[in-house]
């Protein structure tokens, strides 16, 4: 299989958008991203509470947030890393 023919399998959530939609990426969204995170590509390389922690890493470094609420994805990240336990 070619790259350019592997589809990323992005949760439903996030495709699920009306024909001709306006809006911008939003919490939800990065929320429902948040969900799949590791679950993307073909050959993941880390477990999904380490990509959840990298992802924590560089939320201080994010500058432009639009309508992106900073506190709950966050607290969605710490959400998850609970319910994912040790061997997530």
């Amino acid at each position: 299989m070619k790259l350019n023919e592997v589809a990323l399998k992005a949760p439903a959530k996030m495709i699920e958008r009306k024909r001709g939609a306006t809006r911008g990426h939003n919490t939800a969204d990065e929320k429902a991203f948040l969900d799949g995170i590791g679950t993307y590509g073909m050959h993941a390389h880390l477990s999904r509470r380490e990509y959840v922690e990298k992802y924590m890493q560089t939320i201080p470094m994010r500058v432009k947030w639009g309508n992106i609420d900073k506190q709950e994805v966050l607290e969605h990240c710490k959400e998850l890393l609970l319910k994912g336990g040790s061997k997530w």
